[in-house]
């Protein structure tokens, strides 16, 4: 008897995850990536950052014309998640997000060693404010907290910017999908970025802008970022976070 109980759970538990796997199969097929509208301010060439500075475990990046902190009321959208740090930049290194901040100056622990450092900057939407001269990236090496020597990179590659976190319910139905493109052009004809959702669903960006990916349904996800050349050559990543949708209550 315990022998045929054993069996019914094993195949009733089967059962539901055959339900559930189809379920988020079903659920995907249901996920959209739209283009969004650009930022004013990806046209104020006014916006720099002029490079940064990092001396006994303290960071300062030189951001001009741009109050970092401030709200952005019109980015405040019913659906779409708001981040309290208002404007903010990115630092990014070795490709692995490691700090979003709204202060130029902050402690932070840099190992020592030669690092890809590159830093954006960033609305409260999650978008990258894209004007002209406001981004780094750069080869440094650093040793006890302080850096020794800074060089340009030169090659074409991406920095991850969004998303990142868990979102609500709500927030699922438009999650800011972008990134900042170094030493590249992007176009139908230039350089492409591949979008992979949990590695069964694909798009190709074929334009440097934001987009929103729609309809996500509940639980983890994983989006990954690709750089490919004009020859669909893939020249830099995958670049891979994960975020959670959360459930219904």
């Amino acid at each position: 008897m315990r022998v045929k109980l054993a069996f019914f759970l094993f195949l009733f538990s089967f059962f539901l995850l055959s339900c559930q796997s189809s379920t988020k199969k079903r659920d995907l097929s249901k996920v959209k990536l739209l283009p969004l509208p650009a930022l004013a301010l990806d046209q104020d060439s006014s916006i720099q950052m002029r490079g940064f500075n990092y001396q006994n475990g303290r960071l300062s990046m030189i951001v001009q014309n741009l109050l970092l902190g401030q709200a952005v009321d019109s980015l405040r959208k019913r659906g779409q998640k708001y981040i309290p740090l208002g404007l903010h930049l990115h630092l990014v290194l070795n490709d692995s997000l490691h700090a979003a901040q709204n202060d130029r100056n902050f402690q932070i622990d840099i190992p020592d060693g030669p690092q890809l450092f590159k830093a954006f900057l960033s609305a409260p939407n999650g978008q990258v404010i894209r004007a002209p001269q406001a981004f780094v990236c750069r080869d440094i090496e650093t040793l006890k907290q302080s850096i020794r020597k800074s060089i340009p990179n030169r090659q074409a590659q991406i920095a991850y910017a969004s998303p990142l976190g868990q979102f609500s319910p709500q927030e699922s139905q438009n999650v800011i999908v972008d990134f900042y493109r170094y030493n590249c052009e992007i176009g139908p004809k230039n350089y492409q970025v591949l979008l992979e959702l949990d590695q069964k669903r694909s798009w190709w960006i074929q334009n440097w802008q934001a987009h929103s990916l729609q309809n996500l349904p509940p639980g983890p996800h994983q989006i990954q970022l690709s750089l490919y050349n004009a020859q669909k050559e893939k020249v830099y990543g995958p670049i891979a976070e994960d975020i959670l949708i959360l459930e219904e209550e």
